[in-house]
């Protein structure tokens, strides 16, 4: 039986991922990513690929003769015109549960660091300021609220862990969860992103990008927060309106940020946020250790691998696509 073809781009999935789809079908590996070269790819027997960084158009859908599947080596699927996709009958995948460890374990690295005020610490100490320790003293967390906006997988590793470690109050704002699920992990569900910022003492967005989500934490939001407030984003850059993050970070009521997520990538460098010494960044790369990328790596090659099979994948994004496995649900 002749095997299928998955088109993955240079630089790929690790090799474990590589390796699996290797005993089921056979690699082709694209150059680049950028939608001419994708188009003479898929326009030809490709059954199916993985991007990574990559955007799948509606060009690059419109020009496939074969494929049967796109894999997101990750989780947001923004890059992939899911909609065109569909409407082709393409399946659409992606690898939802491989890095939530990875994120809520920065998002704590952000909680921690930022009260000790790390950052302004290590500075001082390089520079012969060991009289630093007497006028910028830390905080602890222990007994701190914090607040959890998004309670999906994330939110919840997080959730257990400060409750556990730090014996911190989590509040939780989520309208797709009830009172009662929330609950269930010790934290308390608050009506709205206005109370749940008034009270909290570290705010922490866990929230996937659409058009509900996008800015959703504005200006006004930003001044409801807990005067000294920590504002942690490790989710999406565009949910938060920068330039209003920035005014809230310069006049408060934030006191500091840690933020991995930008509204464009790779950011820009004259940035004005970065002009602010009460802000720690990294380049998006909260869920990308190397066990996550591993994990990812053999998820998504698996839910490819599915579908060439003639099996419904596990994280399908596109449920409409389900009807093609009608006769083995």
């Amino acid at each position: 039986m002749k095997k299928p073809k998955i088109l993955l781009i240079n630089p790929t999935i690790l090799k474990p991922g590589v390796d699996r789809l290797s005993q089921e079908a056979e690699i082709v590996m694209a150059p680049s990513g950028d939608e001419k070269t994708l188009i003479s790819y898929v326009s030809g027997d490709i059954d199916g690929v993985i991007i990574r960084l990559e955007r799948i158009t509606k060009n690059v859908i419109g020009a496939a003769k074969n494929l049967k599947v796109i894999g997101m080596n990750g989780v947001a699927v923004s890059g992939i015109d899911v909609i065109a996709a569909t409407g082709k009958g393409i399946c659409v995948v992606n690898a939802p549960f491989s890095n939530y460890v990875s994120v809520a374990e920065h998002i704590i690295m952000f909680l921690l660091a930022l009260p000790k005020n790390i950052k302004k610490a290590d500075q001082a100490v390089r520079n012969g300021n060991w009289q630093f320790r007497d006028v910028h003293m830390p905080t602890e967390v222990h007994g701190k609220t914090f607040f959890a906006v998004g309670f999906g997988r994330i939110g919840k590793e997080v959730t257990r862990i400060l409750r556990v470690a730090f014996d911190m109050k989590v509040l939780v704002f989520d309208p797709y969860y009830s009172n009662e699920e929330i609950e269930k992990t010790g934290a308390t569900k608050v009506a709205t992103l206005e109370e749940g910022c008034r009270l909290a003492d570290f705010v922490s967005l866990h929230l996937p990008l659409n058009e509900e989500t996008f800015h959703i934490i504005d200006a006004n939001v930003i001044s409801s927060m807990k005067e000294g407030a920590i504002f942690i984003n490790c989710a999406r850059g565009p949910i938060v309106d920068f330039d209003a993050l920035y005014e809230g970070l310069l006049h408060g009521p934030i006191s500091m940020a840690g933020i991995d997520v930008f509204p464009e990538e790779p950011v820009d460098p004259r940035e004005k946020i970065f002009q602010l010494d009460n802000v720690i960044v990294s380049p998006h790369c909260a869920g990308d250790t190397l066990e996550a990328r591993i994990r990812c790596s053999l998820q998504i090659s698996e839910e490819v691998l599915r579908v060439l099979r003639g099996e419904p994948p596990t994280a399908l994004v596109n449920p409409e696509c389900l009807k093609k496995f009608d006769g083995v649900l």
